[in-house]
């Protein structure tokens, strides 16, 4: 398993103009069995595979419902029409019925995972689990629920 990190940066990416430190949304690629599976598909999506030389995402991974997580998701299912493939799509119920309404995609089959609950992806054993997430008070973290995820291979 090789991880990796496309991006690292806050809910607003960090451009500067020539300079190193410019970091898009956080996203992960997680290189296993050759099959990449991506956590988080962000608004710069494109750019991230461009600058990493990716040519196919195998299987999708959201942590939440926010733009910075799901904003590259029509992106990556144009790329996939190019492609003609339909890939797997895990994500709890908050976050479904957020991209459900936001987006009409086509190449993903949506597959339901909850917190404490084992799922595998091409053999990697993936255990999400609850984690506080900013938004403004009193959501106190109800709003948009968050994952956070134990990768074992």
């Amino acid at each position: 398993m090789k991880l990796l990190f496309l991006g690292t940066g806050p809910n607003e990416p960090v451009v500067r103009s020539g300079s190193r430190n410019s970091r898009t949304n956080s996203s992960l690629l997680i290189k296993h069995n050759g099959k990449n599976i991506l956590i988080d598909c962000t608004p710069q999506f494109e750019k991230q595979i461009k600058e990493n030389d990716i040519d196919t995402i195998d299987s999708v991974i959201l942590t939440h419902g926010h733009s910075d997580a799901i904003g590259g998701l029509n992106q990556l299912d144009e790329l996939l029409k190019k492609q003609d493939r339909k890939i797997d799509f895990y994500l709890e119920g908050a976050t479904s019925m957020v991209v459900i309404n936001k987006f009409k995609l086509e190449q993903f089959n949506r597959i339901p995972i909850s917190p404490n609950t084992k799922f595998e992806s091409f053999g990697l054993k993936i255990t999400p689990f609850r984690v506080k997430h900013f938004e403004a008070f009193p959501a106190d973290g109800k709003k948009f629920p968050c994952l956070g995820f134990r990768i074992e291979d």
